[in-house]
């Protein structure tokens, strides 16, 4: 079995060298140049899934690697190692997979996964002469013209063009009539505001449009508070690192003791109101602390459970859950109920019992000075790192 896994393994590696031999840029474009083709260049990182999911599908294709073959010398590119050229060609997305001539001059990109169908297709658009903007237009306008999404991709295509006036009208489209597009909510208030900021530094207008709209949110909640506001202001507020309107806004629901909408926002405060050692609005906003940590970790249990974390990523969102837990940890201890912030501390320990856990507990029990749980933890601590040590001897 280990055999046939092996050479699994070193097939798949050699179809890869096949279609992407281990060539230089500059040597690429020498074989290119001699053999009157054209150079195909897919920038990847090794933490991008798309990649990989290029890797195993597309790039095994037989249609595929026949087109690479007749028409290209292909070469994969790992973007954080060859900085210079992936500057050179303004890669600022993975995998962007860019078709280049023999002058070295770009003809067009693909930014994004392909599956072999639609690679092909558009691969050989690019090789007929059609530019990203032309071949963007066409399969926008032959979709749906109201459908968020599609309009996205388009504007992104714009701002690659340096188009900025038409992709920042479409992207702003987006936001501001997309509100109610089922599926599309957690991507407009994260990917499309990222998409505009992100044209800051080549086009200012886009800040000026975000804060306009973030102003407008937070007059809105002062007027007649509701959810949709709330969390548009939220979203805004992160994408333009504006943190101090949402304090702004958390005291006005205090003071006009709108207690539902002051919880919803208290959770995303939760470091500032920290950091400010205000542990009662804390508590108010999360009265069952030890109720709210189960729900996360149970959550965390489902969404693995369905496959939703790879083991790649199921350390990183343990390790926030643990953040998470040990912020409240310091609540509890700060307000004197140590019963609950033992048991607490206890779950936390069970979910993932790393050193680093037990760290992250002492440091919060050292923020209010509470040696007693700092020199218990530090004791486990002890006894965890022995125990590991014993294992390792055996």
């Amino acid at each position: 079995m280990k055999n046939f896994i092996f050479m699994f393994l070193l097939l798949n590696s050699c179809l890869l060298m096949a279609v992407f031999p281990d060539l230089n840029f500059e040597e690429a474009c020498e074989k290119a140049k001699a053999s009157n083709k054209i150079i195909i260049v897919d920038f990847y990182t090794v933490w991008c899934g798309p990649c990989k999911k290029l890797d195993k599908t597309t790039w095994k294709d037989k249609k595929v690697i026949s087109w690479l073959t007749k028409y290209s010398v292909s070469l994969k590119v790992d973007a954080e190692k060859q900085k210079q050229l992936a500057k050179k060609y303004k890669v600022k997305a993975y995998p962007t997979i860019i078709f280049i001539d023999i002058l070295q001059k770009e003809m067009g990109r693909i930014v994004g996964y392909r599956n072999a169908q639609d690679f092909i297709s558009e691969a050989t658009q690019i090789l007929d002469g059609k530019d990203n903007l032309t071949r963007a237009k066409d399969k926008f306008l032959s979709g749906d013209k109201n459908d968020p999404r599609n309009i996205m991709k388009y504007a992104r295509v714009l701002r690659q063009e340096r188009k900025y006036d038409k992709a920042l009208k479409k992207f702003l489209w987006c936001f501001d009539h997309a509100v109610d597009t089922k599926g599309f909510s957690g991507v407009r208030r994260s990917f499309l505001l990222s998409d505009i900021y992100s044209m800051k530094e080549e086009y200012p207008l886009a800040v000026v449009e975000l804060k306009n709209r973030m102003l407008v949110c937070k007059n809105e909640l002062q007027q007649k508070p509701d959810n949709q506001n709330l969390y548009d202001l939220i979203a805004l507020t992160d994408t333009l690192k504006e943190q101090h309107h949402l304090v702004e806004i958390y005291s006005f629901f205090k003071k006009q003791q709108l207690g539902a909408y002051k919880k919803k926002l208290g959770t995303y405060l939760l470091d500032y109101l920290l950091s400010q050692k205000k542990y009662n609005d804390i508590i108010d906003d999360t009265p069952n602390i030890l109720k709210h940590i189960t729900k996360k970790i149970d959550r965390f249990h489902e969404n693995k459970k369905m496959g939703f974390y790879s083991e790649d990523i199921t350390p990183y969102m343990k390790n926030n859950i643990v953040k998470t837990g040990g912020k409240y940890y310091e609540v509890l201890l700060a307000i004197g109920n140590k019963a609950q912030a033992t048991l607490l501390a206890k779950k936390i320990i069970i979910f993932y019992p790393k050193v680093a856990t037990y760290q992250t507990l002492i440091t919060h029990a050292k923020n209010i000075q509470d040696k007693e749980a700092e020199n218990f933890l530090r004791e486990k601590v002890i006894s965890l790192l022995q125990s590991e040590q014993q294992k390792t001897h055996k």
